[in-house]
């Protein structure tokens, strides 16, 4: 009765091995998947790093830009205002002129 006993338990014990080897395989499946997945993101996650890096230039040339067109900018109302001082400067010579005529 004890080999029996003992039987019976060895045959449980294989049953649940079998059920722990399914279970691992299972487990390793999904693992497999999980680093799939992983890579995948990492992927993408250095395709975004890219397109950050890139927009980054882009923003720096746009700024360089800016700074150039108010520099130009700054030069234009100079203009203007030398402009303005000499239309000043003429109307004040034709006042003249009107009042020795």
């Amino acid at each position: 009765t004890y080999l029996k006993s003992d039987i019976t338990y060895l045959k449980s014990d294989i049953i649940y091995l079998k059920s722990h080897i399914i279970y691992l395989k299972s487990d390793i499946i999904c693992l497999k998947s999980d680093i799939t997945y992983l890579k995948s993101d990492i992927t993408d996650l250095k395709s975004d790093i890219t397109y950050l890096k890139s927009d980054i230039t882009y923003l720096e040339s746009d700024i360089i830009c800016l700074k150039s067109d108010i520099i130009c900018l700054k030069s234009h109302i100079t203009y203007l205002k030398s402009h303005i001082t000499y239309l000043k400067s003429h109307i004040t010579y034709l006042k003249s002129h009107i009042t020795y005529l």
